[in-house]
């Protein structure tokens, strides 16, 4: 399988943020592990829970 190459959406990045999007890496590092590197995916119920709990709002 070939891997398509990713191009960035933007050029700004706001470095205020830094330690979150490393908090979040770290997070995603946890999961794997957890998971034994077989994550799944969550049922639609708990993101929709998660959506409003933490006043993220998408099409689902």
């Amino acid at each position: 399988m070939k891997r398509m190459q990713y191009i960035r959406p933007t050029e700004h990045y706001d470095q205020r943020i830094t330690d979150i999007d490393e908090q979040i890496c770290a997070l995603i590092k946890q999961r794997k592990e957890r998971s034994d590197n077989n994550p799944g995916f969550p049922s639609f119920e708990y993101i929709s829970d998660w959506a409003a709990k933490f006043e993220l709002y998408g099409i689902f």
